[in-house]
């Protein structure tokens, strides 16, 4: 085996052994970038990347650089990126590369490789558009290439279809969901006022009354199940309050609360994370530290508790809270 293709091997195994043994709901980037280093050189590259935990990032793709000057040179391969601070929002973030293929050149072939270090800045016009622009400092064998690579490119975020790793759902419902008279009382405890109070006692009693609804990636009530974000959605909807539709957006909405039990309000929103870094659950707080929503087995009450069985695996990854109404 020649030493380029040596590299590219250890390269994917690396880059392999570093993906999640289980996909979780989220986001992939495909991924198309087109660079011009000087008069003489230009190229193409397409991939797709996924977060592996935050803040680190995976990217995987091919590409193909076409020298313009006497050299005549055609480089097709494949390689990787891992990413720093790389989060499908507005900023800065840093990234390294290797990549190797076949080089051609004057009738003849030959191998090659390369790494590459720089800083990148994206811009997110619409959630599922991203544009970016890298700078890379790039050193290429066997050459010419050892320099600044510039390059502008356009992400579409694409949607995983798997949801959440969760726990299998256990038939531990803890009980029944308080009513709607206590539902109010508990949101006027926490001075929001008796017309928000009733309005959120009745976004509650419309979520549970969808408890044992089939959890349905992307569902919202029409037609079937739930997905966590559908279920908060849907029982909003029914009292005339609008939100967004996916889960990262959700939680951007209202206002702020902090992460403590004695701080809730019933129809606050909870935020969820696998990895410490974007949401990928939410759920709505009914009071005296339960949640509804919708995860594996359906729309289900649980316990929000450090010491619960099942409400044990939430509350280690229990993020944030927003609240809608009396906020």
């Amino acid at each position: 085996m020649s030493g380029a293709r040596a590299f590219l091997a250890g390269a994917a195994a690396l880059l392999l052994a570093a993906a999640p043994r289980r996909a979780a709901a989220q986001d992939l980037t495909g991924d198309a970038l087109v660079w011009r280093t000087d008069d003489t050189r230009t190229g193409w590259r397409i991939g797709v990347g996924r977060e592996l935990t935050s803040p680190l990032g995976v990217r995987f793709y091919g590409t193909h650089v076409r020298a313009l000057d006497a050299l005549d040179q055609d480089r097709y391969g494949v390689g990787g990126d891992l990413t720093l601070f790389e989060r499908g929002r507005p900023g800065p973030y840093l990234l390294g590369g290797l990549s190797a293929g076949i080089l051609r050149r004057s009738g003849e072939t030959d191998d090659w490789w390369a790494w590459d270090a720089g800083v990148g800045y994206e811009l997110v016009p619409v959630s599922w558009f991203v544009l970016r622009g890298e700078g890379r400092w790039r050193v290429e064998r066997p050459g010419p290439e050892r320099g600044l690579a510039l390059s502008l490119g356009a992400v579409i975020r694409l949607r995983v279809s798997s949801p959440p790793p969760q726990r299998p759902y256990t038939e531990v419902h803890h009980a029944t969901p308080p009513g709607e008279a206590r539902v109010a009382d508990l949101a006027r405890d926490e001075g929001i006022s008796r017309r928000d109070a009733d309005v959120v006692a009745g976004v509650v009693a419309t979520a549970t009354a969808a408890m044992g609804t089939p959890y349905q990636w992307g569902g919202n009530g029409n037609g079937g199940g739930f997905d966590c974000s559908g279920l908060i959605q849907y029982a909003y909807r029914e009292h005339g309050i609008a939100l967004p539709r996916v889960s990262r957006d959700q939680a951007r909405v209202g206002r702020a609360v902090a992460r403590r039990l004695d701080a809730l309000a019933p129809g606050d929103i909870l935020t969820f994370s696998n990895s410490g870094g974007h949401v990928t659950h939410v759920a709505l707080y009914v009071g005296d530290g339960k949640i509804i929503h919708s995860a594996n087995g359906g729309v289900q009450l649980s316990l929000l508790s450090p010491t619960d069985p099942y409400g044990k695996w939430w509350w280690k990854r229990w993020v944030g809270a927003r609240r809608v109404v009396g906020g």
